[in-house]
C-alpha cells in the first residue's frame, strides 16, 4: 500500500487540526507564566499617597525569634532580607522620600488581601536604608504575639503551612 503525498497532507491535517484548534503557542506560553506561583506574605512601604513592595517571603534570608519589644509595646520578628532585595529596596526609599520624612511613612505586613500590621518606620533605618549603607536586617513589629508566630511561620515554613505541618517554630 502506498501513501501519496496529498494522502499524507489529508491524514496528517485531519489528525493534527482537532488537537491544535482554538490553541496557540503564545497561549500556552502566557499561561505558564501567570500559572507561577506568587508569594502571598509582602512587606510594603505605605505612604500617604504611596503603597510600595519592598520585598516578600522568597527574599528573606534569615528569620529569628519572636521577642517582645524593649518598651514593653507589642513584639518584634527580626529577619534578614537578601542581598539583592536589600539593594533594590534602597532605591525605592530614596525615590518615596522616606530619609526626609520617615514619620511620613509605616511598613506594613500583608498575607495576600489582609494587612497584618502596620507599623513606623525608624528614622535610622530609613537613613541607613536611602544611603544605600542598610546590611538588610529588619524588625518587623508586631501589637499582638499570635500575629507575629504566624508570619514567623509563613517565612519559616511557607504561606500555606499550618502549625502541625512545621516543627520549626
Amino acid at each position: 500500500m502506498s501513501f501519496t503525498r496529498r494522502k499524507l497532507l489529508t491524514v496528517g491535517t485531519a489528525v493534527t487540526l482537532p488537537l491544535l484548534s482554538g490553541c496557540s503557542l503564545d497561549a500556552l506560553a502566557t499561561e505558564n507564566e501567570t500559572t507561577t506561583p506568587e508569594s502571598t506574605l509582602t512587606v510594603r512601604l505605605v505612604g500617604s499617597d504611596t503603597q510600595r513592595r519592598l520585598f516578600d517571603q522568597t527574599s528573606v534570608a534569615s528569620v529569628g525569634e519572636v521577642r517582645e519589644s524593649e518598651t514593653g509595646e507589642g513584639v518584634g520578628l527580626p529577619l534578614i532580607v537578601s542581598e539583592e532585595a536589600a539593594s533594590q529596596i534602597s532605591p525605592t526609599f530614596q525615590s518615596a522620600g522616606v530619609a526626609e520624612t520617615p514619620d511620613q511613612f509605616k511598613m506594613a505586613v500583608r498575607q495576600g488581601d489582609q494587612e497584618i500590621t502596620q507599623f513606623d518606620i525608624s528614622s535610622s533605618l530609613a537613613d541607613q536604608i536611602a544611603r544605600n549603607d542598610w546590611d538588610g536586617k529588619v524588625r518587623l513589629s508586631f501589637e499582638r504575639r499570635s500575629d507575629a508566630e504566624t508570619v514567623q511561620r509563613a517565612l519559616v515554613c511557607g504561606v500555606d503551612s499550618d502549625s502541625d505541618s512545621c516543627n520549626s517554630t
